[in-house]
């Protein structure tokens, strides 16, 4: 059947075959009672379920494939958000030392403010992503 226009549409949902092959999409078992001269083929409506269940199968392993990559990538980024900040940390102790110098000469007392603040700020997220971690060993 070709359809001559989207107008068509509405007419070949509401009818009486494509209702019936409806009730054999939600339940195959329906074929046995509405056996007649003009039902489908049991072999057709049984090689339909097949497939529709292979599709099943096929989305639910998906799925849970998906979720064990989302997972892998959410502990990626966690574990190079605590790399990052071990790195900040390391070189906010260099620049600590480097500082100590230049304030016994009494120089960069806003820079000194500014890297104190920063590298206060990895440290403190560094302690709550190791808590976190060893809550979840």
């Amino acid at each position: 059947m070709v359809l001559s226009s989207r107008t068509d549409i509405p007419t070949l949902l509401t009818s009486y075959s494509h209702q019936t092959f409806t009730t054999l999409l939600n339940d195959p078992s329906s074929i046995h009672q509405t056996q007649s001269f003009f039902s489908p083929s049991t072999q057709s409506t049984r090689r339909l379920h097949r497939t529709r269940q292979n599709l099943g199968t096929h989305r639910h392993d998906l799925l849970v494939a998906l979720r064990v990559v989302n997972r892998i990538e959410k502990e990626v980024v966690e574990a190079e958000y605590e790399n990052w900040l071990l790195d900040e940390t390391h070189k906010c102790s260099k620049v600590g030392k480097l500082l100590e110098t230049a304030a016994k000469k009494g120089k960069e007392k806003h820079v000194e403010d500014w890297v104190k603040g920063y590298c206060g700020d990895c440290e403190r997220s560094l302690k709550v992503v190791e808590q976190g971690r060893k809550g979840l060993m």
